[in-house]
């Protein structure tokens, strides 16, 4: 497989998808013993792949006997 081809699966993926491609690719470089150069880094790659949900901080149940109350 060749850089063109490469491209041009990425660029027919979804926006979203394409950056998980990009961060798969950061981990096989990574598993490879690749670095990266800190300045090919762009803040904010991984932004809406991390969702929290509305009960995050509640407490658990499990732990219910071991918290004060």
């Amino acid at each position: 497989m060749n850089e063109q081809t490469i491209k041009y699966k990425i660029n027919l993926l979804p926006k979203d998808l394409q950056k998980e491609a990009d961060l798969f690719l950061d981990y096989l470089l990574f598993k490879a013993g690749k670095k990266i150069k800190s300045d090919d880094r762009v803040p904010g790659k991984a932004k809406g792949l991390i969702e929290l949900k509305e009960d995050f901080d509640d407490p658990l149940k499990d732990f219910s006997e071991y918290m004060e109350e």
